[in-house]
């Protein structure tokens, strides 16, 4: 047999690490997938209560994500941690970092749910909720407040089994928190089986409920049955926190910045009146669901980046984020042309209203474009981010909505007169500019750090 050439070679590794990149991005997508079909399935039911109680819910998620984001952002910091420690085969310091986030996180979960319940009423006036939606809003927001201390955790968690490389975990704990999320739904939504229909409070009782079972088995398995991961008891270690926080903490302002900028989206659509609001939280939630394949990848990115640097092989993780990139592109272009075609299909899947279809449509095709250019930006800050290189991350989301999209929105939708569609050309030039400056940031090589060196 001949001896394989160069080319052929390099066409071999290119598909080891396409193959590997699916292996960890596949659950990922999957576990993400799962995540956007309850929220249009929680659409579903909630759109049978009227259209106020559907808004009333994506009110609240959007403050959810501005809360959750935080700890998001110190998930980062875990997956970045845990994959390097991962790649230099150092379970003692991965398992460090899971304790010390669980212990900080944690508290900070607590912290935020009774600040929730002392002004929660008061953020929602902020948000300038309509007064149709704002008894449907506060009954969720109440009911929702006791998910936060399990969802920061949940975070840190997710964030810590991804950095090991097992994605696969995730996606089993999700699918059983999710089928009891819709069941739970089901029930008390609309008080079947001797249930009480609690309307939109059941929906928020039944989202807390779920997410506090996948901790509980989360816990069991970090606890007692992973290869990798072993939560234990642990004396405090200065140098860990301090890891954790200079990784964290941009990216907890970067991720908090940018939900906070949604919410002052979501303020000035909810000007608009409650037809547009509701418009927004569906296309915004079909719009998830496409995005799935491609947020998946940019966390696989993440992965492999960090234990490529971990493994002080900077080149691979070079070549893993040009794959992501392509692989993004090849899914995402198919998925975005059918949703600008079948926009007013998609959002007739969940409201007869005709009022509320004219609105959603040409906000889902704005999108659809926008997404393209969002993805692959995100697949770069999955460079970033698993170089534990934060502070870029922060920079372009903070610039790309409160430098860009906000004020650009503002102008195009009331100085312009354009309307709610002028934060959807905002969204587009933001977009692409902070796609073009992420790319030239990218290219410096900057990210390419050893986060245990460095300490």
């Amino acid at each position: 047999m001949a001896p394989r050439t160069a080319a052929q070679r390099a066409r071999t590794l290119r598909r080891i690490r396409f193959a590997e990149l699916m292996l960890l991005s596949l659950p990922i997508m999957g576990d993400n997938f799962l995540f956007a079909a309850f929220n249009l399935i929680d659409s579903f039911f909630l759109g049978r209560l009227g259209p106020y109680q559907l808004s009333a819910a994506g009110q609240i998620a959007t403050l959810a994500f501005f809360l959750v984001g935080l700890a998001l952002g110190f998930s980062v910091a875990v997956t970045a941690l845990v994959s390097q420690a991962k790649g230099r085969k150092d379970r003692e310091q991965a398992n460090k970092v899971l304790g010390h986030a669980m212990l900080m996180l944690g508290s900070a979960g607590v912290i935020l749910m009774v600040a929730l319940y002392l002004f929660g009423t008061n953020i929602l006036k902020l948000m300038q909720v309509p007064d149709e939606i704002m008894p449907y809003a506060s009954a969720y927001l109440f009911a929702y407040a006791w998910t936060l201390p399990a969802g920061f955790m949940r975070a840190v968690l997710y964030g810590a089994l991804r950095g090991s490389g097992d994605s696969r975990t995730i996606l089993y704990i999700h699918v059983v928190g999710i089928g009891l999320n819709i069941l739970l739904d089901w029930l008390l939504i609309f008080g079947v089986w001797g249930f009480p229909a609690l309307g939109v409070t059941g929906a928020a009782l039944a989202t807390s409920i779920a997410v506090w079972v996948e901790v509980a088995i989360l816990l069991l398995i970090v606890s007692k049955l992973h290869t990798f991961l072993r939560l234990h008891r642990f004396a405090l270690d200065k140098q860990v926190c301090v890891r954790i926080l200079k990784v964290g903490f941009p990216s907890a302002c970067g991720s908090g910045l940018t939900a906070f900028g949604f919410l002052a989206i979501n303020g000035f659509i909810n000007t608009f009146g409650p037809m547009v609001s509701t418009a927004y939280t569906l296309a915004s939630r079909t719009v998830n669901i496409f995005n799935m394949p491609s947020v998946g990848i940019g966390q696989g990115v993440a992965i492999m980046v960090g234990h490529a640097l971990g493994a002080h092989r900077p080149k691979r993780a070079e070549r893993v984020v040009r794959t992501g990139a392509i692989s993004t592109l090849i899914i995402l272009i198919p998925l975005m042309i059918l949703m600008f075609i079948k926009a007013p299909d998609f959002v007739q899947i969940f409201t007869n209203s005709a009022e509320v279809v004219k609105n959603a449509t040409p906000i889902m095709r704005f999108m659809a474009v926008s997404t393209i250019i969002f993805n692959v930006y995100n697949v770069i800050l999955g460079a970033f981010n698993g170089g534990g290189d934060t502070k870029p991350v922060m920079t372009f989301n903070i610039i790309r909505l409160w430098g860009l999209r906000i004020p650009l929105g503002y102008v195009f939708a009331f100085t312009c007169g354009v309307g709610f569609i002028g934060f959807y050309w905002s969204m587009l030039i933001s977009n692409s500019i902070a796609f073009i400056a992420a790319y030239i940031i990218y290219k410096s090589g900057r990210w390419q750090k050893d986060l245990y060196a460095e300490a």
